[in-house]
């Protein structure tokens, strides 16, 4: 085969990934669930209880929106407990300050140290569930804001419709900055690529996802899985858990949701990148699965515009009688960068953020390729991960730097 005929081969092959590309957008849509305050009304006395628990490190900005939005539920049966982890901010006097004024209907927790073999989120979720007296457990993150005062009774009526030991109702995420909405549709499209929605809601498929914004748990399911203390070295507890639902045989189911609850997650590009980094060495947790992803961005993002521009140029500078293949291979490409186009605009639609950012999307590809590359050095046990404060190293916490910046 001539080079030609080689180039024209690979260009095809391309194009035809991103052609299933778009197709697989097309069949995640038509099956998509999106959960409403309109689907179910509010129940009534006699519901089971939900024990709602919040953790809280250094969440001064954040915690009290979100306890507000969280007393404000129309639910007949809730309690609310809220840790304080170590926090070295206005996080506990406000949480004082709240207690007061929820008349009884808020329990503060304050943790003043972290137990050796302990992650700190797992150990404040852990420590709060030995207080929760709920027939459900619903644990939520502080960055994380209840829209609807329905929340609690479409959640737990969507359990019980389904018969879900774990639900996770994925937050709407606020973009607010240029980085925001340039970057996380590309995360967060990368992730569900992993962990598809449609294969996690099927009970006798392996592939498990949780989200820790938002997760309503039977407290039964949550004892039999053993709880934090199962996952209590682990970054991604959340996802941790949720195989553990499965492997116990019991139901996990993922959700979308319109107008109950959204999260801003990060507020800086550093904290953007060192969080989504966080995040992907959790939730793949392998090198071989973190080389799978930065190969294909490399091969089916960067590569067709890298190809696309060295066609263009030859076509330029080509002699007369010699611009023939360059003008096959800008075509081909110029193609393959239109199907690649339309999938990160449906990509970004999905996630709320309005079109031109999505022509962004192969900056947005390269940032995710070095955020992969940071995660494969956690993995490798050559890069540290702190978050709200403490760091950590593999399956352990580096006691000596504790108080160091946050990545959040």
């Amino acid at each position: 085969m001539s080079p030609l005929q080689i180039s024209t081969l690979f260009t095809a092959l391309v194009a035809a990934l991103w052609l299933f590309r778009n197709w697989a957008i097309s069949y995640a849509m038509k099956r998509r669930r999106v959960l409403s305050s309109a689907d179910y009304g509010l129940m009534e006395e006699g519901a089971p209880k939900v024990s709602v628990l919040v953790a809280a490190k250094d969440e001064e900005e954040n915690i009290e929106a979100c306890l507000k939005s969280l007393l404000n539920q129309a639910y007949p049966s809730f309690e609310i407990i809220a840790i304080n982890d170590r926090s070295t901010d206005q996080t506990l006097p406000i949480l004082r300050r709240l207690e007061k004024e929820a008349q009884g209907r808020l329990r503060i927790l304050n943790i003043d140290s972290l137990p050796e073999g302990w992650f700190a989120k797992n150990n404040a979720m852990w420590r709060g569930t030995r207080l929760a007296t709920g027939e459900y457990v619903c644990m939520i993150d502080a960055d994380c804001r209840q829209t609807s005062s329905k929340v609690l009774s479409t959640a737990v009526q969507h359990a019980q419709a389904y018969n879900a030991d774990l639900l996770t109702i994925f937050p709407r995420l606020e973009s607010r900055t240029l980085w925001d909405r340039l970057l996380q549709p590309a995360c967060a499209g990368l992730l569900f690529t992993w962990f598809p929605t449609n294969k996690v809601n099927k009970r006798h498929n392996n592939v498990a996802y949780a989200n820790g914004q938002f997760m309503l748990m039977r407290r039964s399911a949550y004892d039999e899985i053993g709880g934090h203390e199962r996952v209590r070295t682990q970054v991604n507890e959340d996802i941790h858990m949720a195989r553990l639902i499965k492997e116990h045989n019991l139901r996990l189911r993922v959700v979308e949701n319109a107008d109950l609850t959204v999260a801003r997650m990060y507020h800086t590009l550093g904290e953007l990148f060192h969080g989504w980094s966080r995040i992907f060495y959790g939730a793949l947790g392998s090198v071989p699965k973190l080389a799978v992803s930065i190969s294909s961005i490399v091969f089916l993002t960067m590569l067709p515009w890298i190809s696309l521009l060295v066609a263009l140029i030859g076509c330029i500078e080509a002699p007369a009688g010699q611009k023939e293949p360059w003008v096959v291979a800008a075509c081909g490409w110029g193609a393959v960068v239109v199907l690649m186009q339309v999938a990160a605009l449906r990509l970004y639609r999905v996630f709320k953020v309005r079109w031109p950012y999505s022509l962004g999307y192969v900056f947005a590809a390269t940032v995710l390729l070095a955020i992969l590359c940071n995660a494969v050095l956690k993995v490798l046990g050559l890069s540290v991960t702190t978050w709200r404060g403490t760091t950590y190293l593999g399956g352990r916490v580096l006691p000596n730097v504790e108080g160091a910046p946050s990545n959040r």
